[in-house]
């Protein structure tokens, strides 16, 4: 993984990996054998609804803080080589939170259509 967010928690709890072009992935490690993708979307700072950070911000119930005072340091400890750890719960929490947003996002789409 590419570096750790930083911020209200559990944002220092997650990981970033760029992938190809805008797009980034969001990972969270419960523990050292095991790592959930939270999310993977594109990182679009024209299009603040859909961009990966607002959508995570959203997720995670936090607000974003200044841009200027953002830092990356590494996802792994530099002396442990150790992912940071998040309780299965909160990544349980996380992913309840995307499923409902996602249904209400769907239940949206669908009304558009009538």
């Amino acid at each position: 993984m590419a570096y750790r967010l930083t911020g209200p928690d559990p944002l220092p709890r997650l990981c970033v990996k760029h992938l190809r072009a805008q797009d980034r992935v969001v990972v969270a490690f419960p523990d050292e054998n095991e790592a959930w993708v939270l999310l993977v979307a594109a990182h679009l700072d024209d299009d603040p609804g859909r961009n990966v950070y607002d959508l995570l911000y959203t997720l995670a119930g936090v607000q974003p803080e200044d841009q200027a005072q953002r830092t990356k340091p590494p996802c792994c400890d530099t002396d442990t080589n150790d992912a940071p750890s998040i309780a299965t719960d909160a990544i349980l929490g996380l992913a309840a939170n995307a499923r409902h947003l996602a249904s209400s996002h769907r239940r949206g789409q669908h009304a558009h259509r009538r």
